[in-house]
């Protein structure tokens, strides 16, 4: 838990205002892991767990269970459960969402890290009504594709630079163009894959069982949970790691998706597997057509 204005830590501090800046906070602000901190009581130090989604105690207001006076969660304490021991910080927030106070590339790295190894506890304080994550699917991806291609382009400005008697600008915008076209073509797939994995995969939620949210949140864990793909930054060998990327992105999307609507693990591997089968369909029905294709000509063939 740490303060939204200069990130000082606010574990254990009683009063409403960080040490640091000032700012002021109440606990109730935050998101944390269900069971993953300890609510005090301001009087007797009595602890207590959060069980709700939000990882707050049930009720906000309650009587103390050791002093019998009266405290709100407003009011408490919030220390680590496990105090004194090494332990992964809990998540509070989104980076994306709050990228206009971290810095739209801090955001944006913090988001692709969390994506890729914690997608279900970023989609846990990523709240049904923020961004949808298509903005930061789309900046991401196009970023990817444009440091993928960077050598390309220097390749063509070297090249122009060092074959021609002077610098011949002209000369270079036909090769640049087609190279940006191909950047863009190379966000866009993924972008494609993205808006079909969640729709199919909501449909196949929605079929399945009841659910809390709507179509926003599916998009929220499908686009949020595109960490994996940061491996296609590598120049020259990032097209390689494309379809590594894509089985990675799969697996993490499920976690997010399971995460986000509250489903079990079965219902978030069967969305998910769904939507691959339709983006795979076109190519098995090509090799049904073909290999069928291929049997009637050998029986035709031998016939004759």
């Amino acid at each position: 838990m740490n303060c939204r204005n200069c990130q000082y830590p606010l574990w254990g501090i009683a009063a409403r205002q960080c040490p640091e800046c000032g700012a002021g906070f109440v606990p109730s602000e935050f998101r944390y892991r269900r069971g993953g901190v300890k609510f005090c009581c301001p009087h007797c130090d009595q602890a207590y767990v959060g069980t709700d989604e939000d990882g707050l105690p049930e009720p906000r207001g309650f009587e103390c269970v050791s002093c019998a006076r009266a405290i709100t969660l407003d009011e408490m304490t919030v220390r680590p459960r496990r105090e004194g021991k090494a332990q992964k910080p809990p998540l509070n927030e989104n980076p994306w969402t709050q990228r206009r106070r971290l810095g739209f590339g801090r955001g944006m790295r913090l988001t692709a890290y969390l994506g890729a190894v914690r997608p279900a506890e970023l989609l846990r304080v990523t709240r049904p009504g923020e961004s949808a994550g298509i903005s930061f699917l789309v900046c991401f991806l196009l970023l990817c594709s444009l440091l993928c291609m960077l050598p390309m382009f220097a390749l063509v400005v070297a090249g122009s630079a060092t074959s021609l008697t002077r610098f011949n600008l002209r000369g270079m915008v036909g090769p640049l163009g087609v190279i940006t076209l191909f950047c863009v073509g190379l966000a866009a797939v993924p972008c494609v894959i993205a808006a079909i994995m969640a729709l199919v995969g909501h449909l196949v939620l929605a079929a399945s069982g009841p659910l809390t949210y709507g179509l926003r949140r599916t998009i929220q864990a499908i686009a949020f949970s595109a960490g994996p793909m940061t491996g296609c930054m590598l120049p020259c060998v990032g097209i390689y790691w494309f379809p590594v990327g894509l089985v990675w992105w799969g697996i993490t999307a499920g976690l997010a998706l399971s995460q986000a609507h509250r489903v079990s693990a079965l219902r978030a591997t069967a969305a998910i597997l769904a939507g691959v089968l339709v983006l795979l369909s076109p190519l098995l029905a090509y090799a049904i057509a073909t290999s069928a294709a291929g049997d009637w000509v050998e029986v035709i063939q031998r016939l004759i």
